[in-house]
């Protein structure tokens, strides 16, 4: 977690990538979310993104996508 990885993030985001299966996008994810970094998306890394959508004022469908990396990375 750091500038190499948030400027990784950002360019998928300019390239509007609709799917991320990157595991370290995954774990900027969890970082922002507040839960474990490991990687993986399990149950408690959907439900904290759920959260996090919804205490974002997103649709907290559990999707990473291109508004909630938005929002997550500020751009």
């Amino acid at each position: 977690w750091g500038n190499e990885c948030v400027s990784g993030a950002k360019k998928a985001i300019v390239k509007k990538r609709a799917t991320y299966t990157n595991k370290n996008l995954t774990k900027i994810v969890q970082k922002v979310v507040g839960v474990a970094a490991d990687g993986l998306c399990g149950k408690n890394t959907d439900v904290a993104i759920r959260n996090w959508q919804r205490a974002n004022g997103l649709e907290a469908d559990g999707q990473v996508g291109l508004n909630t990396w938005k929002k997550m990375l500020e751009v």
